[in-house]
């Protein structure tokens, strides 16, 4: 099963400004024969706490119908992220796109300090079942706190998607991390990360795959777009260019 991290840019607005962006990308990890894409932290708003109620999105929006019929359409498991409305709150979610299923939502547990004032924490975790493998999702801060590495362990993850929204300076100790992560767990982790402007920093890229042993595979730039690609059958991993 070949799993893909979409570097992309983010620019900020309401879905609908980067809906096709993403469609664009999931048509090209359909080519390449992915199983799996999945896209930085509130991808299809650009990470922007200040206007995520503004912007904020049920998980049945129809604006989002395209992404659904997209993985209808290819068989593949879509995960973005958005600004998802729960009850009354906000909370920063990865909505996952299944084949002829509903669309599945994951919320961020672990805030950081400065999104308290603009989200609400999720309360639990929750795999994404793909062809027999079970994939965790971490969102950015979150997937930088080991507790919460325990926590998919414990509930059966298999892969370790993370899906961040990062600044170069952070890069480095993240790196270190996902590496004791993979060991630590025996499994693989994925990062996607975006590139260019957000709302108050520079997305540093470096998206990449950390093997079972821990071992950096593949990592993408910092500034350029990029296909991060990850084959969990064969071991394979390889960043691809985005035009």
């Amino acid at each position: 099963m070949k799993i893909i991290a979409a570097q992309i840019l983010c620019p900020l607005g309401p879905i609908e400004d980067n809906l096709e962006r993403h469609l664009a990308v999931v048509e090209r990890a359909a080519r390449l024969g992915g199983a799996v894409v999945v896209f930085p932290e509130l991808s299809l708003t650009g990470y922007a706490p200040r206007r995520a109620r503004e912007w904020a999105v049920q998980w049945d929006d129809p604006r989002l119908q395209p992404l659904q019929q997209a993985s209808d359409r290819h068989g593949l498991t879509i995960a973005v992220g958005v600004p998802l409305w729960q009850a009354s709150t906000v909370r920063i979610g990865m909505l996952t796109f299944r084949p002829e299923q509903r669309p599945q939502a994951y919320t961020k547990q672990w805030l950081h300090a400065d999104e308290q004032a603009f989200f609400a924490p999720g309360n639990s975790m929750q795999l994404i079942s793909v062809s027999g493998w079970q994939l965790a999702p971490a969102i950015c801060y979150e997937s930088l706190r080991m507790p919460h590495a325990e926590a998919m362990a414990a509930a059966g993850g298999q892969v370790y998607l993370a899906s961040v929204a990062k600044t170069g300076k952070g890069l480095p100790d993240a790196a270190q991390h996902y590496a004791h992560v993979a060991q630590r767990f025996a499994i693989p982790v994925v990062l996607a990360n975006a590139v260019g402007p957000v709302e108050d920093f520079i997305c540093a890229g470096g998206s990449g795959v950390w093997s079972a042993g821990g071992e950096r595979l593949c990592q993408a730039s910092a500034d350029q777009p990029a296909l991060v690609s990850h084959d969990l059958s064969s071991g394979k991993a390889e960043v691809l260019t985005l035009a």
